[in-house]
């Protein structure tokens, strides 16, 4: 039997996500007695999310049609994007802290980016879930999602880039997380504009776009590549410092 080239796509995806899956508990295991967690757990969600994908794509291989499979294709691998924006969040607020003493400026700048994130999970999950039964709805909440996505992390970005200017009173471990950051981001932004390409063209089947008809090529490059190397970063970021940064906060 000849492998459905999406198919193909989703081992490969299951492949790659396993190991750094393993390394992304270890290195939560590692640093988790060490605030801000979220610079390090959400690796765990998008690594597991994408094998989830993984699994379902391959699925698909019985049933190309089948309404639960693509929902569910489209929930993980939307979603799952997300876990790039908050890792960033994650750094930025392990760098104010670790540097300034205004605890309560960095929770509130904290809490204003989070009640952001959620509504983006929200959009992306709800037009993933009803993109075959109201598409236009769906594609409607999904572009919003990715609209939020997209100020989030240009935010975030200007944020790193602010923060890069004054690296030299800063602490070295923060200097590491940003510099990481910034390397990501690029391809982090390359899969900000992938989500929006996917939205905007969804309402052709033959997008070359859509990751559950799409160009397998286009789909793996830009849609899939470019979140597994930011990840392949933020890993290298969080096990080349120590656990508590060199300053640890409570």
């Amino acid at each position: 039997m000849t492998l459905d080239p999406h198919v193909t796509l989703g081992i490969a995806l299951t492949a790659c996500y396993v190991p750094i899956a393993v390394l992304s508990i270890w290195l939560v295991w590692r640093n988790w007695h060490y605030h801000p967690r979220m610079a390090w757990w959400p690796t765990i969600s998008l690594s597991l999310m994408r094998v989830g994908a993984g699994a379902v794509l391959i699925a698909r291989q019985t049933n190309m049609y089948s309404e639960g499979l693509i929902i569910a294709t489209l929930v993980l691998l939307n979603v799952g994007s997300i876990s790039l924006i908050a890792i960033n969040l994650g750094f930025v607020r392990a760098v104010y802290v670790d540097n300034y003493n205004d605890g309560s400026k960095s929770q509130m700048v904290d809490a204003i980016l989070r009640s952001t994130i959620f509504p983006a999970i929200s959009l992306l999950s709800a037009g993933a879930g009803i993109s075959t039964s109201l598409p236009n709805a769906g594609k409607v909440l999904t572009l919003v999602g990715y609209i939020i996505f997209a100020v989030l992390l240009l935010s975030l970005v200007a944020a790193d880039i602010v923060f890069w200017t004054r690296r030299s009173r800063l602490k070295k471990s923060s200097a590491v997380m940003l510099a990481g950051a910034l390397v990501a981001a690029p391809f982090v932004i390359a899969r900000n504009v992938y989500g929006l390409l996917e939205v905007a063209t969804e309402s052709s089947y033959n997008s070359i776009w859509s990751p559950i008809s799409g160009n397998v090529l286009a789909v793996g490059l830009l849609g899939l590549l470019t979140e597994y190397i930011p990840v392949c970063i933020y890993l290298l970021v969080g096990f080349s410092i120590p656990p508590d940064r060199g300053a640890y906060t409570t």
